[in-house]
């Protein structure tokens, strides 16, 4: 719950260009969870940076696949998924 709340204070916050958060919990967030968080970070042009990692997710491995396939055609978002993680991310230029 308190990550969907923060999901929706994130746009009010023009000021930020750079994002960092790590999350480990048991149980883990819901896919949609995850997702809604991930369209809200495509859609801020303010942030020039941002990683995000979930940790401990609690899904079956194929369904953790399937969210990463999902989160990458969001389009300015790059995705790594392992078999309990998922890590969320866009760089400036000059990082890559």
């Amino acid at each position: 719950m308190e990550v969907l709340a923060f999901a929706d204070g994130l746009p009010k916050a023009k000021q930020f260009k750079y994002f960092f958060l790590k999350v480990i919990q048991k149980p883990g967030l819901s896919e949609e969870c995850i997702e809604e968080l991930a369209g809200v970070l495509a859609k801020l042009d303010n942030l020039l940076s941002f990683d995000v990692y979930f940790r401990r997710l609690g899904m079956h491995p194929q369904a953790i696949k399937d969210l990463g396939k999902r989160i990458k055609t969001f389009g300015n978002i790059q995705c790594c998924c392992s078999k309990e993680s998922v890590y969320m991310y866009r760089r400036t230029d000059t990082e890559e």
